[in-house]
């Protein structure tokens, strides 16, 4: 054998691993003759040293067949190299199912593909609130899918493990809130806050949801009680993102000192306009979750339509009515009920808004408010879209996804515009609504006797429930998303027990009048048996 044969020296050496090629890296990396990421519109290591990033336009004008993005590729490496959140098997299960399921569900276009599927996924392996509410809402999410499995069919086991996984859930969810109250005042990352109250807000209402299905499925009044939901709570939740959209705007137009650096893994000039992904994500176009089924063709769609110019015009007239009682110094409450009246009001403006965005069409409604405060109410609904631009430091597939699940930016989705509501309301009516709905689910009476006892209700509570009972009923024809379910319904049907039971203390009403929420929620319950 002789010395000189290949073979003879490859002893002792180890075989080069194998690695793909950068060919079409940018100039930059080109020049300097190291590899390139390819990330666009600029590469890592162009985004870390301040360089200008830039690629051949012969690769840019590429013919070739779409490809997944750098992004997608690059996952698993960037959460294995730059982690600071590890997780356990039991968590890297409801993470897996939130990449795989959860997210889909979510998503209406490629942009929110990459948001919920990409962007929030990669913040939230540097977050550990962040991602205990991804883990939380993916947690609900499971049990939303047991549920769905069983339709009518009742199994012990299932019902446990629903149970077992919504427990699981409300720990993760805890764990965000304790978590991120801590980090909240040295956070220099607004995206983590952003994205976190995107995902509680869709816990809130998603494991209100289970609650009310393992109430009503109870099998013993010990168990109904124990899984009763209990009030509005879950309102405050879904309204977590726009709380914290406007809570982060007003500190970045404070103080230069308030702006932290930006030190988002994503640079600000990141851009996904709709025409750079519409290629990239063309191959994988059927894992973006479709719309849900348009409104006009659920069962309860054509009666509401037909009703409710006649209900709001009646609810429009109440509530001027008692607004002008305040003005001229009739009402039982002379402390103040004007502010809490006012809130009223213009909520009701904003229902009446969503109802003629529901329906599309030429309703003819009165104007709501007298003359002292009209003008009051129609200047502080008014959301100013350039606001957008000035959170400088909240990366810009965040802002707009931001700005979308909340209505800031107009939504074509019914599920949006229609829950726009709580995000848009004056947090004094919300206020309200939740006063009198806490009241509403809890009996403060001795178990051996049947009457209720409560406080005066004020003029102020009885007009937000009455508000709040008519957009429910809107609620009911989003009735098919998940995280929003029966709770309409529900709803609905604690208020009108409510009602009923405190019928002479009620004064906003005619002691005849029949109740627009009250007829719909009977029309719901007796077409529900054929659907």
């Amino acid at each position: 054998m002789s010395d000189g044969h290949p073979e003879s020296v490859s002893i002792g050496y180890k075989t080069r691993r194998s690695h793909r090629k950068s060919r079409h890296g940018c100039k930059k990396c080109k020049d300097r003759r190291i590899k390139c990421d390819e990330l666009k519109p600029k590469c890592s290591r162009c985004s870390t040293l301040g360089l200008a990033c830039h690629y051949s336009s012969k690769i840019a004008s590429s013919s070739a067949p779409p490809t997944i993005p750098p992004q997608v590729r690059d996952l698993q490496s960037f959460v294995q190299s730059e982690s600071i959140c590890k997780l356990n098997a039991q968590e890297y299960a409801l993470f897996k199912h939130y990449i795989e399921h959860t997210s889909r569900d979510l998503t209406v276009d490629s942009q929110e593909q990459f948001t919920l599927q990409i962007g929030i996924p990669i913040l939230a392996f540097q977050s550990r609130a962040l991602m205990s509410s991804i883990l939380a809402l993916s947690a609900v999410c499971k049990c939303s899918d047991i549920i769905k499995q069983l339709g009518s069919v009742q199994h012990p086991e299932a019902r446990e493990n629903i149970i077992e996984m919504l427990n699981i859930a409300d720990q993760y969810h805890m764990e965000s809130l304790r978590k991120i109250q801590v980090a909240l005042p040295e956070i220099r990352q607004y995206d983590h806050v952003l994205a976190n109250a995107a995902m509680m807000g869709m816990y809130g209402s998603g494991s209100h949801c289970i609650r009310i299905w393992l109430s009503e499925t109870s099998d013993s009044e010990a168990s109904r009680k124990k899984f009763n939901p209990g009030g509005a709570q879950w309102t405050r939740l879904f309204r977590a993102v726009r709380m914290a959209y406007t809570g982060l705007l007003r500190n970045s137009n404070g103080s230069d000192d308030s702006i932290p650096e930006q030190t988002s893994p994503f640079p600000l000039e990141f851009s996904i306009s709709g025409n750079d992904l519409k290629s990239s994500y063309e191959h994988c176009a059927s894992s973006v979750a479709k719309p849900s089924r348009s409104m006009s063709n659920h069962f309860m769609y054509p009666t509401i339509a037909a009703t409710i110019q006649l209900a709001l015009g009646s609810l429009i007239e109440r509530v001027d009515h008692f607004l002008q009682l305040e003005f001229e110094g009739i009402t039982q409450a002379k402390e103040g009920n004007l502010p809490d009246l006012q809130a009223c009001q213009i909520s009701l403006e904003i229902l009446k808004k969503i109802v003629l965005e529901t329906f599309c069409m030429g309703l003819r409604l009165p104007d709501s408010g007298t003359p002292q405060n009209r003008s009051l109410h129609l200047s502080q609904q008014t959301t100013n879209v350039d606001e957008l631009g000035q959170l400088l430091d909240i990366a810009p597939w965040l802002h707009r996804y931001t700005a979308s699940i909340t209505s800031i930016l107009p939504s074509k989705l019914p599920r949006r515009f229609i829950m726009a509501f709580i995000h848009k309301v004056p947090t004094q009516f919300l206020t309200l609504v939740e006063g009198i709905m806490g009241l509403i689910h809890t009996e403060t009476t001795d178990p051996s006797s049947s009457a209720m006892v409560y406080p005066t209700i004020s003029f102020a509570h009885q007009l937000a429930l009455d508000i709040f009972a008519h957009w429910l009923v809107l609620v009911t024809l989003v009735s098919d998303v998940w995280w929003i379910g029966n709770i309409g319904i529900w709803e609905l049907k604690h208020i009108i027990s409510f009602t009923q039971r405190l019928r002479d203390q009620m004064n906003v009403w005619g002691k005849n009048e029949d109740w627009w929420p009250k007829s719909m929620l009977h029309v719901a319950e007796e077409l529900s048996k054929f659907t």
